[in-house]
């Protein structure tokens, strides 16, 4: 297993325009977490004047935003994660994701378009409204239960699960050998599908168990 990239976590919380690009500058991630809920969303329309400028940004919007703004949209992959009703927070999500659809990912009847930005919905994850959707700006982040034919990659691009529901070695000494062929085989499975796979619940504070469980 490789650590392909940082996640930046983050709550939604409203910022001047000024504090996110620097924000912005000092923490490059490919990939960031975004938790929000319908209330979230609601109160981010208020970022905008009468007149249509920026006033203020809230995550996620500032976000795409300022990557579609400074160009630094090559390659990145925008977490969010929906911590209430899954298909109401997604419905207001997917109208203000299509006011980005020139950067984003996304899928429609002629196929798939690669943007600059992967959005993927974590969390309460409205799969099946979504399986149904004929243009979509966003994926879902599958779980390992969910590692079968029946996601292809343009739903679900990512696998992602708590690591101590499957592992109970947390970097100390060598990993056992049968939970070593256990995460070679999740791995396989997803890679052979086209997907990612992503733990989270690993250890984070920097040292040797981390490294230890990052380098498997």
């Amino acid at each position: 297993m490789s650590q392909t990239g940082c996640f930046c976590f983050l709550c939604f919380n409203p910022l001047s325009v000024e504090l996110f690009q620097i924000i912005l500058s000092l923490c490059p991630f490919r990939h960031m977490l975004i938790t929000i809920t319908t209330m979230s969303i609601h109160s981010s329309m208020r970022w905008r004047t009468d007149s249509g400028a920026l006033k203020r940004m809230c995550f996620p919007w500032a976000i795409l935003c300022m990557w579609r703004t400074t160009g630094r949209i090559s390659n990145r992959d925008l977490l969010i994660n929906i911590k209430d009703n899954g298909l109401t927070t997604y419905s207001l999500l997917d109208r203000i994701l299509n006011d980005f659809r020139e950067i984003l990912c996304f899928v429609s009847p002629e196929g798939y378009f690669r943007g600059g930005v992967m959005v993927v919905v974590s969390g309460n994850r409205p799969i099946e409204h979504m399986m149904k959707q004929t243009h979509r700006f966003a994926f879902v982040d599958g779980r390992m239960k969910d590692l079968t034919e029946e996601y292809t990659p343009l739903l679900m691009p990512l696998i992602s699960d708590r690591w101590t529901k499957y592992f109970s070695w947390k970097g100390m000494g060598e990993m056992p050998e049968k939970e070593r062929a256990q995460l070679r085989s999740y791995v396989q499975h997803a890679h052979e599908n086209g997907q990612l796979i992503r733990f989270w619940a690993t250890p984070d504070s920097a040292g040797k168990e981390r490294e230890a469980v990052w380098t498997e």
